[in-house]
């Protein structure tokens, strides 16, 4: 016969079990914990509680990334629209350049064209005006000739053939000068009876004169001349006082 083996009773089975749950507890981590005392207890739902803490790791897991993701998101943004910024002032500096240099341009034409309509205006001048300081010199030789012709009376000539011959020759030589001033632009002007012009003569004394009317020229000094558009000389005059 064989010895008999005594078997053990419930009393120490739970010992046993309860023992193991202990070692269980103080050795293993926290996931293997919670599946050792699910297992303990319920020994057919394994799989569902393990699966159960995996999700939930994963799901802070995911949070975690998208946390962080959301963070470098967020100071991308922040990096991108300072640059934003940066680039609209720099446009705006720009184009408050470009103005300035259109509106420099533009001044510049302007005195550019300026500059060319006065150098214009005086070659122009120089070469229209060209002969306008010998003309007022010439004038008083004109001068010098038409007081040589009024100071001969018509008497003195018949009575002289000499004084007539040299009257006449006088005469022609004061002609020639008018005319050659007539081709250059110089015409003569002041005769007795004409208006008074305040920018066309100088008075130079007044008296009555009742045969003709006041404020109109009664005596001519010396003839005034026009140079083209200009005043080369203003007629010496005497005009009638008004009453």
């Amino acid at each position: 016969m064989f010895p008999r083996v005594a078997r053990p009773g419930l009393r120490q089975l739970a010992r046993g079990g309860t023992r193991r749950f202990r070692m269980a507890a103080h050795s293993a981590p926290r996931q293997t914990f919670v599946s050792a005392v699910t297992s303990f207890a319920h020994p057919s739902s394994r799989f569902h509680t393990s699966s159960f803490y995996n999700a939930e790791d994963k799901g802070v897991n995911e949070a975690s990334q998208d946390a962080e993701v959301a963070g470098k998101t967020t100071g991308e943004g922040e990096e991108v629209v300072s640059e934003l910024e940066e680039l609209r002032a720099k446009i705006a500096e720009l184009e408050a350049r470009d103005k300035e240099s259109k509106e420099n341009y533009v001044r510049s034409l302007a005195e550019v064209e300026n500059v060319r309509r006065i150098a214009k205006r005086d070659v122009e001048n120089a070469s229209t005006y060209a002969a306008s300081k010998f003309a007022k010199t010439m004038l008083e030789v004109a001068d010098n000739l038409e007081r040589a012709l009024e100071n001969v009376s018509a008497e003195e000539l018949q009575a002289n053939e000499q004084l007539r011959l040299f009257h006449e020759g006088v005469e022609m030589t004061n002609n020639g000068l008018l005319k050659v001033f007539g081709n250059q632009g110089v015409v003569g002007f002041g005769k007795v009876g004409e208006e008074y012009d305040p920018n066309l003569h100088t008075v130079l004394f007044e008296y009555e004169d009742e045969k003709m009317e006041p404020g109109s020229i009664g005596q001519v000094m010396s003839v005034g001349y026009m140079f083209k558009d200009r005043v080369l000389r203003p007629a010496s005059v005497g005009t009638i006082k008004k009453m």
